[in-house]
């Protein structure tokens, strides 16, 4: 064979290899050697056409702002019940534990596969049910460089603090297990429909990336971590709850007192330190925007708290630590729907605004009258509309890519859209809820009975009270209580006052001070449970000693109450 001959030969066996022996594959389909392999999903597609390998970073981040995110339910709880009465302590915490163990079974059920997949742009389908087709590969849809099935879970934890803070609104009122079917309905209903308007994605056709597909995001509202989603939902659903539940027996126009501050505030401490989670792992990386986010979140809540401070001390002559952790609490939901959006500078303004509106909104529903004791309507419904209204001014797309800007950055559209978002969020949640609640009332019912509301959830619902330290105490006092007669118990009050100096035996005083702290006598013989914080092994102290007595009418009302009982104790004794 002539050189030139098996040049062409070569050539030519080349060329035929490379014409007839190419692997040509669909769309659905990716080149594996000479051969095509299907892409389990178009999200496994999206993700390798987006160089979707796992970041270790990445990952990291959102392990942990998971755990950081998941404190934040149980630590409402404690926060709640430190600003609460001590008879419903240990209910305030268990709703907010509830809170998170309900709704991550619902979420790995069909919560998540119905805000995050597909579907429609109203409501996903049940592709992700049971985090089936979740695995260890990014998603192509959501934070490419992390697992899947961690994402999930990120969110899940974002669901379960929800209902977590809108049960503020019914501590002390509604029935246990209704509760529990009421939060299942509403992140049902509510929260997995808002959160796919907002956040919900699906791969597009022709680019093969990820998309807006709920319709809220379609038109343009913007919502980083969940002003609407999350904090206005929440707010106005706790709204309505506090209408239909009504108020509470002892309803007073002045703010609950804690029954224990320190309680109170390691659950803010918790809150706040979870916040850094919530809104700085929004992105799904750990970035540039997860810094912003996490820098803005500190410097609106630390604004917050001192706007709130100084505000109460002018208004009310005087600052208290709920108030400040509320102006915290203000500072941080406002920040929220734009945390990953904005300069730091702008969460000082975010700051000043949120708790100005919210000490305003916490004062007006006294004069609107509705009982909501923990203000989540003016610090989540309120500050979540005041952030979202504010992310319309302020986004940049200097910050962050993502956005086209707002109405101080060139696009002045984006207020517009921002303000659809408020109202439809709004007025969603709270008609939802409000119908929601009927259908409770007219079935299992939502409230509970007024006897059990004076003598504390925690022994009606819990066996017990959260403090054990004067149960024995309690259980006399209850004996004595109902082995009484009725014209015994009525001279209770016919009975005159004892003196001063006159000795009480053990078993009276054990009594005696344990009267003082759980309740006052009413005519019909019956306790009925107040606010009431003094510490009991000095209360008695206090109740003798004319230079410390209490000086309110309600006080005095108690004493008196307390020495007839006391001295009817004594004769039947002798």
């Amino acid at each position: 064979m002539k050189h030139y001959q098996l040049v062409f030969f070569i050539l030519f066996s080349l060329a035929a290899t490379i014409t007839y022996g190419a692997v040509v594959c669909t769309s659905s389909q990716y080149s594996s050697g000479n051969a095509c392999a299907d892409y389990s999903s178009t999200t496994e597609k999206a993700s390798a056409l987006r160089d979707g390998s796992i970041d270790s970073g990445n990952t990291s981040w959102i392990l942990t702002a998971t755990v950081l995110v998941m404190l934040m339910a149980p630590a409402t709880g404690i926060f709640y019940s430190g600003l609460y009465k001590a008879e419903h302590a240990m209910n305030t915490i268990f709703l907010s534990f509830l809170s998170l163990a309900v709704i991550s079974t619902v979420w790995i059920l069909f919560g998540y596969s119905f805000v995050y997949s597909s579907g429609s742009k109203g409501y996903g389908d049940f592709n992700w049910s049971v985090y089936k087709n979740l695995g260890a590969q990014p998603s192509g849809v959501y934070a490419n460089k992390i697992p899947h099935i961690l994402y999930a879970v990120f969110q899940n934890m974002f669901a379960g603090v929800t209902p977590a803070f809108l049960s503020g609104a019914v501590v002390g009122r509604m029935k246990f297990g209704t509760y529990f079917v009421y939060i299942t309905i509403w992140t049902l209903v509510v929260y997995n429909c808002l959160a796919h308007w907002v956040w919900g994605s699906h791969i597009n056709p022709d680019t093969w990336l990820s998309a807006p597909l709920g319709w809220l995001a379609i038109r343009g509202t913007i919502d980083f971590a969940g002003g609407s989603v999350i904090h206005i939902a929440s707010g106005f659903a706790a709204l309505a709850t506090s209408i239909f539940l009504g108020k509470r027996d002892d309803y007073r126009k002045e703010p609950v007192k804690p029954h224990n501050t320190p309680i109170a505030a390691i659950g803010m401490l918790l809150l706040w330190a979870g916040w850094f989670g919530y809104t700085g792992g929004r992105g799904g990386a750990a970035d540039g925007i997860a810094a912003f986010a996490v820098v803005n979140t500190q410097v609106a809540g630390s604004v917050g708290m001192i706007c709130w401070v100084i505000l109460e001390a002018l208004i009310d002559k005087r600052a208290t630590f709920a108030g400040g952790a509320f102006g915290t609490l203000a500072g941080l939901v406002a920040i929220t729907p734009a945390a990953g959006y904005v300069w730091p500078w702008h969460a000082l303004i975010f700051g000043v605004f949120s708790a100005i509106f919210g000490f305003l909104f916490s004062k007006l529903k006294y004069l609107l009258r509705y009982d909501d004791p923990f203000d989540v309507f003016a610090i989540h419904g309120i500050c979540g509309c005041v952030g979202m209204f504010m992310t319309g001014l302020f986004a940049t797309n200097d910050v962050n890519p993502e956005v086209i800007g707002s109405a101080f950055y060139g696009y002045r559209m984006q207020l517009v859209y921002q303000l659809a978002g408020i109202a439809v969020a709004a007025s969603f949640s709270f008609a939802c809820t409000s119908l929601i609640l009927i259908l409770l009332k007219l079935t299992v019912g939502i409230r509970v009975e007024r006897t059990v509301e004076e003598m504390g959830l925690d022994r009606r619902y819990h066996g017990g009270s959260a403090y054990n330290f004067n149960d024995a105490a309690f259980e006399k006092l209850e004996k004595r209580k109902t082995s009484a007669s009725k014209s015994e118990q009525e001279n209770y009050l016919a009975t005159p006052v004892i003196t001063e100096g006159r000795e009480r035996k053990d078993e009276d005083r054990e009594i005696y001070s344990r009267i003082t702290t759980e309740g006052n006598l009413r005519k019909d013989g019956e306790f009925k449970s107040e606010p009431h914080h003094h510490d009991p092994l000095t209360t008695e102290r206090r109740v003798v000693n004319e230079d410390v007595r209490p000086k309110t009418s309600f006080e005095q009302n108690r004493i008196e109450a307390v020495r007839r009982a006391s001295r009817e104790g004594l004769n039947n004794n002798n």
